[in-house]
């Protein structure tokens, strides 16, 4: 899981998590479900307790990014596809955005 997790930290969020959704593309489904259920609750914090560091625009491209990787995630595992849809579809009434725009 490690390997598969480290990417630059010096890419911006966006480019960082369409690195990690291809890979997710390859990775067994022990992998791609941890990485779902890891992205709803990075989701959920970011809905309700975002970094004071971070701009909404930076947690527009962190939501989207982690759809990208839950798109790839998804099938392995009804109740974390509904878990994660919830989350995000909460995400973009937060942040006022479209994931799939």
């Amino acid at each position: 899981l490690q390997d598969y997790a480290n990417h630059p930290a010096y890419l911006p969020t966006l480019e960082r998590k369409k690195l990690q959704a291809e890979h997710a593309k390859v990775v067994n489904t022990t992998v791609r479900r941890v990485k779902l259920a890891d992205q709803t609750s990075n989701v959920r914090y970011v809905v309700e307790a975002p970094s004071v560091k971070w701009d909404k625009q930076k947690c527009i491209d962190y939501v989207t990014g982690a759809y990208l990787i839950a798109n790839e995630c998804s099938g392995i595992s009804v109740f974390l596809d509904q878990k994660f849809n919830e989350v995000c579809a909460k995400a973009e009434t937060t942040y006022g955005f479209s994931v799939k725009d």
